[in-house]
């Protein structure tokens, strides 16, 4: 569990409201807003590691415009000294697409490594991190 000190809106945001909104043609359905946060972990449960607990995360989860937030570990990233909750609450969808794919793609320390769409931000994300300090040769393309 998290204690959020920031939120973000998410593209998806303006979807889910739309599709719940009676006068848009939605569903009429309750939706609380909010995918991205970031904040201090409060507690953890049964069988994570406790000194967790207090850590400055960030993260993604449906409705998380809440005072305390419950999200899966695996969807949890530290922030960076340096980094304030309210920049670090806007990167974790496009943080965690990245390793996904860097992931699933078997990317690992000494390959290079292509960036389709350099110019976007989740391209960004990854011509600035710390790929190219690894000594990976980084290819980017606009």
């Amino acid at each position: 569990m998290v204690r959020a000190h920031a939120v973000a809106l998410n593209n998806a945001d303006a979807v889910m409201l739309e599709a719940n909104d009676p006068t848009a043609g939605g569903n009429g359905n309750e939706y609380q807003a909010g995918y991205e946060f970031a904040g201090d972990v409060s507690a953890v449960g049964e069988g994570v590691d406790t000194t967790a607990v207090g850590r400055r995360v960030m993260g993604t989860t449906p409705a998380s415009f809440a005072q305390y937030v419950l999200a899966d570990h695996r969807h949890v990233l530290p922030i960076l000294d340096g980094l304030d909750d309210t920049e670090a609450c806007a990167l974790p969808t496009g943080l965690l697409t990245e390793h996904g794919a860097l992931m699933t793609g078997g990317f690992r320390p000494s390959q290079s490594v292509l960036i389709t769409g350099a110019t976007s931000s989740i391209g960004l994300m990854g011509s600035g991190r710390d790929t190219g300090q690894r000594g990976n040769e980084l290819i980017l393309e606009p």
